[in-house]
């Protein structure tokens, strides 16, 4: 009786400590789900940050050629007018 009362024991024991395991063990996961949900929120806002900067640089640009372009045929229409 004694030999099945510390078997009983020592079962009780190894599922207190499977129990204690499983529960760290889902703690662990919970908290790296949340890490990745905040890693990609941050991911997903950095993108777009990107992404609009992009189209600002793309808009600069092409006023900035525009612009070069006017320049250059103010300057040959000034040539033109000082060469008359």
């Amino acid at each position: 009786m004694r030999h099945v009362s510390d078997e009983r024991q020592t079962l009780q024991e190894e599922i207190s400590r499977r129990t204690r395991e499983k529960d760290r063990e889902l703690r662990a996961l919970k908290k790296a789900d949340l890490q990745l949900r905040v890693a990609q929120d941050g991911l997903e806002h950095t993108s777009g940050v990107h992404n609009k900067m992009q189209s600002m640089v793309k808009t600069v640009t092409s006023r900035h050629k525009s612009a070069q372009v006017k320049r250059r045929r103010t300057a040959g229409k000034a040539k033109l007018i000082a060469h008359s």
